[in-house]
């Protein structure tokens, strides 16, 4: 393809032994007309006809993976950098992590405990960076209420909030009393018990560079951008315009009049560098097409996100009047610019949006081992999204939620990739999983469960997204399909019997748009348990680094 002479965006050979239990090792094509899929190890025959491209992912005899780009070099993200420190440490205080030390220990007293907890973070904030990190709070076992609820902040890097469990008559327990007007569907600074709240980074818009003038596919960390001035360790936005034409054609906004400029922004850390082009600490998960805008990299000019923060091992519970009340806490925690922070053993229950807002600046964060749930609020838009994430890099593993609207969701109009949901179980909720806005791109949903028997995990073209992935989910229905303007894919579906999932269409949209799902094994789970862990693996052990997932 033209364009492609000077850049070689390859092939990624990942390996990593599957459990016994798995048991796909063949994937067939469903229900995309023109497409062949054949596996290593796998039946020869698909139930479509002459195929027009490579296959996306093959299973080799080993058992590793492959994942190939198609002809215009898109390809399947590596979704391995997803979370706190890119994944390559375990989280502070586990086994492995850093041992963050406790510089202050609380008892739980009687009354609005606001102050002291305050006051001890404050503290804590004033001590010197070592290794990253100043130290932590430790608030004992115990009853603590919260009157004040907006007003419990962090506001400096390597400070962390650390409790005694999560047990709701045992554990460390925040509870959220009073009531508070700030009800605005979760995306404000307020309505929260705690917020880690950073500065914005600021860019230098008129020291941008134009991309070279050829199709940059999604998927792949290489930008080629001739002449460009950029260094290793540099941080830059890598931007992409969103013409009127791209906006209709793509179904992102078929009514607009103006262009949207930038339409994505990807921030990165430059890894690498030649005379024409740079490295990407993390791909880019939608291409950067000329044809509808060229693309261009600004520098970032002033970093204040706050980073190394997070909280462990809390309960946190709002009070309330009645089930539909929402004149109360909607968030348990906010992460509002901030990067390389975490939740880790934390339940949250009756908040009426989630348990963690993190707002579209924030990068690298884990939401680990933790419970989100009976929300409570009327049951309506912008309320209960138990997971949620609209920043970029952001890794939501193991986690329960129960009586949400949509559990393990992105939400945010065109919310960058990659970010990742593993691992994670979703019980009586009211809608479904999955992309929630306007070209969200690079979401993969991996061993997710949705086991509420009306709803499933939907990325449709009534909200158009971009280079996403479904991943032995188990879900009775599910809607999965391609964009007009790029692939999503789903890879051993199956229902909570076992079988094939149902498959259905977008509604409202022209009838020569549906049935284009991006299906394989559905009603067999893949034999490679995981691509999220596949994918970690095999970089970590380029790296040498002896981690283990």
């Amino acid at each position: 393809m033209e364009g492609f002479r000077d850049f070689h965006f390859p092939t990624l050979h990942v390996s990593v032994k599957p459990p016994a239990q798995s048991a796909s090792k063949t994937m067939t094509k469903l229900g995309l007309p023109g497409l062949l899929i054949v596996f290593a190890l796998g039946i020869p025959q698909a139930l479509a006809s002459t195929p027009q491209y490579p296959n996306p992912v093959t299973i080799n005899p080993d058992q590793s993976i492959t994942m190939v780009p198609m002809p215009n070099g898109d390809r399947i993200p590596d979704f391995s950098t997803v979370g706190y420190n890119y994944g390559n440490t375990p989280l502070p205080g586990e086994p492995g992590g850093y041992d963050v030390p406790v510089l202050v220990t609380l008892q739980p007293g009687t009354g609005d405990q606001t102050d002291r907890i305050q006051a001890a973070i404050d503290f804590v904030s004033s001590r010197p960076l070592i290794n990253g990190f100043r130290g932590a709070v430790l608030l004992k076992a115990g009853r603590w209420e919260i009157h004040s609820v907006n007003r419990i902040r962090v506001t400096a890097s390597g400070v962390v909030i650390r409790g005694e469990g999560d047990h709701p008559l045992t554990g460390t327990r925040l509870y959220a009393i009073g009531t508070t007007n700030e009800n605005q569907s979760g995306n404000t600074r307020n309505s929260r018990l705690i917020a880690f709240d950073g500065g914005s980074l600021t860019v230098n818009a008129t020291a941008s560079t134009l991309v070279d003038n050829i199709y940059i596919p999604g998927g792949t960390n290489l930008i080629p951008i001739t002449g460009h001035p950029f260094t290793v360790g540099q941080r830059v936005q890598v931007r992409w315009p969103g013409s009127v034409a791209w906006q209709k054609a793509s179904y992102y906004n078929t009514g607009a009049t103006a262009a949207r400029d930038p339409a994505i922004t990807f921030n990165r850390i430059v890894t690498a560098t030649t005379a024409d082009s740079i490295t990407l600490d993390a791909p880019i998960t939608s291409p950067l097409d000329p044809a509808w805008g060229r693309g261009y990299v600004v520098p970032v000019t002033a970093f204040n996100l706050i980073t190394n923060i997070g909280v462990s091992d809390i309960y946190f519970e709002s009070t309330y009047a009645s089930d539909t009340d929402e004149n109360h806490v909607w968030n348990a925690l906010d992460f509002l610019d901030v990067e390389d922070g975490f939740v880790h053993q934390c339940t949250a229950r009756h908040f009426a949006y989630s348990i963690a807002y993190v707002n579209t600046a924030t990068r690298k964060i884990t939401i680990n081992r933790s419970q989100c749930h009976d929300g409570i609020s009327i049951l309506q838009g912008g309320r209960r999204y138990s997971f949620v994430l609209t920043g970029e890099m952001g890794l939501v593993s193991n986690n329960i939620g129960r009586n949400g609207r949509h559990t393990f969701i992105i939400n945010w109009p065109a919310a960058p990739g990659p970010n990742a949901f593993v691992d994670g179980v979703s019980t009586r909720s009211f809608n479904e999983s999955g992309s929630h806005a306007d070209w969200n791109n690079g979401g993969l949903w991996d061993n997710i469960s949705e086991l509420s028997a009306t709803v499933g995990l939907q990325v449709k073209l009534e909200r158009p997204s971009a280079f996403c992935v479904a991943w032995n989910v188990v879900t009775n229905s599910i809607t999965f399909e391609n964009m007009p303007l790029s692939p999503n894919w789903s890879f051993g579906t199956t229902n909570t019997s076992g079988g094939p999932a149902s498959w259905r269409n977008s509604t409202g949209v022209p009838s020569g748009l549906l049935g284009k799902a991006e299906a394989w094994s559905n009603g067999t789970r893949m034999a490679v348990r995981s691509l999220y862990e596949t994918q970690l693996h095999t970089r970590l052990r380029a790296a040498k680094n002896p981690r283990t997932y």
